[in-house]
């Protein structure tokens, strides 16, 4: 089993006036290999999977090689709810559902990381507060993980705007 996480990152659509001609190079090689790699012999025991958040920056031939393709979609509000209580677990439902509806279009990775980034932010605030107090009293809040969410937001609409006019940020 050969994995190649964001193939998007290695090969490009051709259609991209900006690709430049080494990028096209590296292409044209892969192409041949992966047709070489999927008929290597008769009882070929190869399997190759490759993942992308970007699919339509994909080359159509590449794509045409590929036997199966498997898309997975952004996660309902009853997913992102389950996501969120499982790494915010000392939330109770309401603040549970107040999260999972204010992080509709995010991915289940973004919900991990806003969890993440919000405990990281209250350990913090935590350490300093130990500090000038000598006390350590209790958990991330649903306003500290709504806080968090807003700067995920923030940054992905940033993300947006500079992938349309034309920079170089990848939307996770």
């Amino acid at each position: 089993v050969i994995f190649i996480d964001e193939i998007d990152s290695l090969v490009g659509s051709r259609d991209n006036i900006q690709m430049h001609e080494a990028s096209r190079r590296i292409l044209s090689v892969i192409l041949q290999r992966i047709e070489g790699f999927a008929t290597s012999s008769s009882e070929n025991k190869n399997v190759l999977i490759c993942a992308t958040n970007r699919k339509s920056d994909l080359d159509a031939a590449l794509l045409s090689r590929y036997d199966v393709i498997i898309q997975y979609s952004l996660p309902d509000l009853e997913t992102r709810k389950a996501v969120f209580k499982k790494y915010a677990k000392q939330l109770g439902r309401m603040p549970l559902n107040t999260l999972a509806e204010s992080s509709e279009g995010m991915s289940n990775r973004d919900i991990k990381e806003i969890c993440e980034h919000a405990e990281r932010s209250w350990a913090s605030k935590m350490i300093e507060q130990a500090d000038v107090t000598g006390i350590k009293q209790g958990l991330p809040t649903s306003s500290d993980y709504l806080e968090s969410l807003e700067i995920r937001k923030k940054a992905k609409e940033m993300s947006q705007l500079e992938m349309k006019s034309g920079g170089g940020s990848i939307d996770r």
